[in-house]
């Protein structure tokens, strides 16, 4: 019998006179035989435990802990208290969650991805949390979705999107796994203060796969009530049969009915920008994602809300981008995939506390809406899908025009170019997007037969628009 507790007894000898958690406590885990998902949440003066069947989704258990004393976050009293599953003990780590609510002005970022660390120093202050839901298995604001804290998450049906292993205390930094969804959230939201993060947690398990359309359905509904602008997905499904990750469909029929749900998500959200990674390839081999008969999606598909993303072999953006190649392991294709940013040793958060390199398609679609789409939706935030889109693609840093990266805008982000595009726009309305664009190469001081053959280049991949965004 699966059998879980606070220590509670313990609590007034560690927080004194008065119980001092606020939302310390709100975490989710598997149960030690993998068939229960527990989510334990902090109000003003309860916890609330709500215990799920995994596969089914039944609700199986709720219990409530209530406090004669008011609950709050005050960082003073960050100590661990303990949670107790079956015969393990877990010190969980009581770092402060700020809750991200009544803060207008932020713009919305969605992330779909694997589950974070919810207190880690770079995500928690960003993440949006509903104050209307509580943790109780009901649908308390009446929004038709069901303890939706901070997003959706898929297993446990709750918005809880943490990571597991961040209960197990890690004294060294360097010793902390790695966390993909955390890593991801980190690059987002970088040296931005303004932002706000909703989170979906994906599933990696196609045991699950039947489920899928009701989860996408659900997580378009969040995102249209909480307006998120831009949604980052560094995931991918692809039907390998016996491949590698990323998440394997086991045949057609399985793939075919992920990509038809997904499709269909992506449809239901015209207005907003899906910034995806092109995928890692199969065996670590990159994939022409024009020719493959079952490409990873959503990297290959088509919609004009979408944006693919692969990878080059740096860090960072630099002054020595004509030396950068595609990585070996980073998806292409001319019409798949648009641009490449930075995917080797991309520094990102890690699970528990500091942070760590990583290489990865995962890693450069975030790095684009970080330095690209967020400032260019802070310059103008009238800006289309279309047009940052645009932008992006039509500013690219291409290091060899003769022999241009086998994506559509054959090269990298240039986030100073599409910014300095997007100022032109902005103080001369009447100019298309690839005329702005134009004006800065002359200002860069291009040849004007340099200039002809970018123009060549946008000609063939069939990049320029007719006719103005009707936004501006």
């Amino acid at each position: 019998m699966h059998v879980l507790f606070l220590v509670i007894a313990s609590l007034s000898q560690v927080f004194g006179s008065t119980s001092e958690l606020g939302s310390l406590c709100d975490l989710s885990f598997k149960s030690k035989d993998q068939s229960k998902w527990i989510s334990i949440s902090c109000e003003e003066q309860t916890i609330r435990k709500k215990v799920v069947d995994v596969n089914t989704g039944a609700l199986l258990d709720t219990q409530i802990y209530n406090f004669d004393q008011k609950i709050s976050s005050n960082p003073k009293y960050a100590t661990d208290f303990q949670i107790q599953s079956e015969s393990e003990t877990y010190s969980y780590d009581s770092r402060v969650l700020e809750v991200n609510t009544d803060k207008p002005g932020r713009l919305i970022i969605g992330m779909m991805d694997e589950d974070i660390d919810v207190r880690h120093p770079e995500l928690a202050k960003f993440l949006l949390r509903n104050e209307k839901e509580v943790l109780d298995g009901l649908d308390n604001d009446g929004d038709g979705m069901i303890d939706d804290l901070y997003g959706l998450s898929f297993l446990s049906l709750d918005g809880l999107p943490n990571s597991v292993s961040h209960l197990i205390k890690i004294s060294k930094d360097e010793d902390r796994p790695f966390s993909h969804g955390s890593h991801v959230g980190s690059i987002l939201l970088n040296g931005h203060e303004d932002l706000s993060l909703a989170t979906y947690t994906f599933p990696n398990e196609s045991k699950y796969f039947y489920r899928i359309s009701e989860y996408f359905t659900n997580v378009s509904r969040h995102m249209k009530k909480v307006k998120v602008r831009v949604m980052n997905m560094s995931l991918g499904t692809n039907m390998t049969l016996g491949g590698p990750p990323p998440i394997q469909a086991k045949n057609e029929q399985d793939y075919l009915q992920i990509r038809s749900s997904m499709e269909a998500f992506i449809e239901s959200r015209p207005e907003v920008l899906f910034v995806v990674a092109a995928g890692n390839g199969f065996w670590g081999t990159a994939v022409n994602l024009d020719s493959t008969p079952h490409p990873t999606i959503p990297g290959a598909l088509p919609h004009e809300n979408i944006l693919s993303v692969g990878a080059i072999d740096r860090a960072e953006l630099s002054s020595d981008l004509e030396s950068s190649k595609m990585t070996y392991f980073s998806n292409y294709g001319p019409q798949a995939v648009d641009i490449l940013a930075p995917g080797q040793s991309v520094v990102g958060a890690r699970l528990g506390g500091g942070s760590l390199p990583k290489n990865g398609t995962s890693m450069a679609s975030p790095y684009v809406v970080n330095k690209v789409i967020v400032p260019l939706l802070r310059m103008n935030e009238s800006f289309t899908n279309q047009d940052l889109i645009d932008l992006t693609l039509l500013t690219a840093t291409i290091p060899n025009i003769e022999k241009p990266f086998p994506v559509k805008s054959g090269g990298i982000i240039n986030p100073q170019r599409a910014l300095h595009a997007a100022e032109l726009l902005k103080a001369n309305p009447d100019l298309r997007i690839e005329e702005a664009v134009t004006r800065v190469f002359d200002l860069e001081g291009w040849s004007l037969a340099d200039i002809e053959k970018r123009k060549r280049l946008w000609r063939e991949r069939d990049l320029v628009r007719p006719v103005l965004s009707a936004a501006r």
